[in-house]
């Protein structure tokens, strides 16, 4: 877990850096999707989130 300093400096270098990155977010339900959160957890939402919209753009841009 990070510290109070660790999250003011991420958020200090977020600020400046504001035009090159975007966040979102994801409400899942603890019962409901139990599933995907413990997707996420096991090999982490950022990277599994990416390679699965890459896979995607991918397939779309190889259809006839």
């Amino acid at each position: 877990m990070a510290t109070e300093a660790q999250r003011k400096a991420q958020r200090k270098y977020d600020e400046k850096k504001n035009t090159l990155f975007r966040s979102y977010s994801l409400k899942l339900n603890r019962k409901e999707d139990a599933d995907i959160i413990e997707k996420f957890e096991s090999e982490g939402i950022q990277t599994y989130v990416k390679k699965l919209v890459r896979e995607d753009i991918k397939k779309q841009t190889e259809k006839p």
